[in-house]
């Protein structure tokens, strides 16, 4: 399935998140917490604003806005979700049983 992204100036947007296979990876503290430190890391480089968040054990609901005139969403949802997939990975490589 394809994402049609809308880079409007002035728009919000809503952004939707969801675990792999439907894991519920966001039960625990530390991806929660791994997720909130890419939202911020994530806000400070391409300079949005968090209006509202909600996260469930599988998935996950954003509402951002571009302080830019010019921006990319997919860019943004990018920058929020790699870094936590990326150390999720790395964490179950070394604390998962060979």
């Amino acid at each position: 399935m394809h994402r049609r992204n809308i880079d409007e100036p002035s728009h919000a947007h809503e952004l939707t998140f969801s675990c792999y296979r439907g894991f519920r990876f966001l039960e625990k503290d530390r991806v929660r917490q791994w997720l909130v430190e890419s939202i911020d890391a994530a806000r400070s480089r391409w300079e949005f604003h968090l209006w509202a968040y909600v996260f469930m054990p599988e998935h996950a609901h954003l509402i951002v806005y571009p302080c830019r005139r010019e921006y990319d969403i997919s860019r943004i949802r990018s920058a929020i979700k790699e870094p936590v997939a990326k150390r999720a990975v790395r964490f179950f490589r070394e604390h998962s049983p060979n």
